[in-house]
């Protein structure tokens, strides 16, 4: 249940979504009601409750939210929907917008999100409109659905011990990014993948659905020199292993011949 001091400072405001992951994996006991919230609407800081599950439904406008900690349950409508999860194992469902979903940003608007680390399991799907979906912390499931979507699961706390997530782009020109087990899939039409390697021992990221010639890069850090002697690319199965200095990095499935693999590596700045 939404915190009563919280409806009570509800701004009207129209912006884009937003979607934090959470921490915790508790079995709940599920409050079915839903909170509407009507005109375009600014809130944030639910109650943390831990054993409640809260559903929040939004209404057609653009809305901004930060749900607070907790397990919660949101739903976008037709708007520019901005969300915001918390420290919980969160499921977010978008509908028509064009929509962000950030794990541990700040909140256009709203105080710094106080979620560290956000290790939850979370569920997110982007619906009809070119969104934008980033969780990197937990092991979560993204699907972009409809229309060209941006999704990066890559982890985004070097002192976290990442854990592999699943993302299906849909049915648009999707962008992925992953990292360190993770598993993508691009869906339908020509999907572009990212695969970031830290310098540490990674385990490789799966690409499912490969088709030849979309366009896969390899981010390495900044100091790394790659050369045709360090990179390799063998048949394995059903797709193809890369591999660098002597570690799998990456498997492809979907083609078996190397003239169908379109592979680049690109040098990253450092980290700080």
């Amino acid at each position: 249940m939404i915190d009563p001091t919280v409806i009570g400072a509800l701004l009207l405001l129209g912006l884009g979504f937003l979607a934090f992951g959470g921490d915790g994996n508790e079995e709940t006991e599920e409050d079915t009601s839903e909170d509407t919230l009507d005109e375009s609407a600014r809130f944030s800081g639910l109650s943390p409750q831990d054993d409640i599950k809260t559903f929040v439904r939004f209404d057609d406008e653009d809305d901004v939210a930060d749900l607070g900690d907790g397990k919660q349950v949101a739903f976008g409508e037709s708007g520019n929907d901005q969300i915001a999860g918390g420290a919980g194992d969160d499921e977010i469902f978008l509908a028509f917008g064009n929509d962000k979903s950030f794990i541990d940003e700040d909140l256009d608007g709203l105080p710094d999100d106080p979620v560290t680390g956000a290790m939850g399991d979370d569920f997110i799907r982007g619906g009809d409109g070119n969104d934008i979906l980033i969780d990197g912390e937990g092991s979560n499931e993204i699907f972009g659905d409809l229309k060209s979507d941006f999704i990066d699961v890559t982890e985004n706390d070097p002192s976290a011990t990442d854990a592999a997530d699943t993302a299906y782009g849909g049915f648009g020109a999707d962008t992925l990014v992953g990292d360190d087990g993770d598993i993508l899939y691009g869906g339908d039409n020509e999907d572009s993948f990212f695969v970031e390697l830290d310098g540490s021992s990674d385990d490789p990221v799966t690409i499912g659905d490969y088709e030849a010639g979309e366009e896969i890069t390899v981010m390495v850090p900044a100091d790394t020199t790659v050369t045709e002697a360090s990179a390799t690319v063998n048949e394995s199965g059903t797709g193809l292993n890369v591999t660098m200095d002597g570690e799998l990095i990456l498997t492809v499935e979907g083609i078996t011949d190397l003239d169908d693999l379109n592979l680049a590596f690109e040098a990253t700045l450092p980290s700080a």
